[in-house]
């Protein structure tokens, strides 16, 4: 007879795969994570884990999905905050990108397409329009212009290629991200760097 297993309980378990998933991710890529290495993280067997979800491409995407309204919710505390233009700018992209759990620099738009092709149909149209919508609300939490966007696209490479190199010390690391988002909140504020 299976055993019971409570909501806390559920929730827990759930909450341990959303953060063994981000892990994974981050090491990993999105497309080289396997079941195994999240049952084998969280402490649970595979048949506990289709329990919670019914492929290893529905786990991704409803932790990418989680990811990404947590990230929101942060940017949206952000702009309540009382900082100058230019500060802001560097909280919101220190947030999104370089937040420990911050999975934007480690998923890749040919990442999320092989995804979705995973994915019953549902979840493609689901993601179609969740796209655009935080796509915009995206620009305008950054208050970024289309004339911009281009640049800005390059310079979050550049953020990528950075923070994912290991062949550097964390302390240059830091410091060459550090000058890159002030870099970019400089090109993105309105206000003269100081």
């Amino acid at each position: 007879m299976p055993k019971i297993v409570s909501e806390e309980e559920r929730g827990l378990v759930k909450d341990a795969m959303y953060d063994a998933t981000i892990g994974l991710i981050r090491k990993k890529g999105v497309r080289k994570v396997t079941v195994d290495d999240i049952t084998e993280a969280v402490g649970i067997s595979k048949g506990a884990f289709y329990m919670y979800y019914p492929s290893k491409e529905v786990c991704i995407y409803e932790v990418l999905k989680q990811n990404e309204k947590a990230l929101f919710a942060r940017m949206e505390e952000i702009m309540q905050q009382d900082l100058r233009d230019r500060e802001r700018c560097a909280a919101l992209i220190r947030e999104v990108m370089l937040s420990q759990d911050s999975l934007i620099l480690f998923l890749s738009p040919a990442d999320l397409e092989i995804l979705l092709r995973k994915l019953p149909a549902e979840y493609r149209e689901r993601e179609a329009k969740k796209s655009d919508d935080y796509f915009k609300r995206s620009l305008e939490l950054l208050k970024v212009g289309n004339d911009k966007m281009e640049a800005v696209a390059m310079l979050t490479d550049c953020l990528s290629v950075v923070a994912s190199n290991e062949m550097f010390s964390e302390r240059g690391k830091q410091e060459a991200l550090d000058v890159l988002v002030m870099a970019m909140a400089d090109y993105i504020s309105k206000e003269e760097s100081v």
